[in-house]
């Protein structure tokens, strides 16, 4: 699925896109773990052209939660099995969940000089 999704990218920008040996990876938003777990992502910018999220939870699984753009001050929710591509520099949160376990799987994507 990580290569379907940068091919998409690809086709949006029309430019062959690379991603790291670390790529994806599955962040775990919970509200049943220790202190300190997580449950959100505090406003940041990502280190990459383009930065995808897939929505691997339902909405049944979780209550919160969303992709926070502080520019336009819009939080995307998505649904089960869609995702969002974003440009890296955008700034953007991962908004607390407050009840259950939210799973998303990141890409991070750079174009090929």
């Amino acid at each position: 699925i990580a290569d379907y999704l940068r091919g998409v990218v690809e086709v949006m920008c029309k430019k062959k896109m690379k991603m790291d040996r670390h790529q994806p990876h599955v962040l775990k938003y919970s509200t049943d773990g220790p202190a300190g777990f997580h449950r959100g992502v505090r406003l940041h910018h990502d280190k990459c052209d383009f930065t995808v999220n897939l929505m691997m939870s339902r909405k049944e699984e979780y209550e919160g939660g969303g992709t926070y753009f502080s520019d336009v001050d819009e939080t995307v929710h998505l649904n089960f099995g869609e995702f969002i591509i974003h440009p890296g520099h955008l700034l953007h949160s991962g908004v607390d969940i407050k009840k259950g376990t939210r799973y998303i799987m990141v890409l991070f994507l750079n174009a090929v000089k």
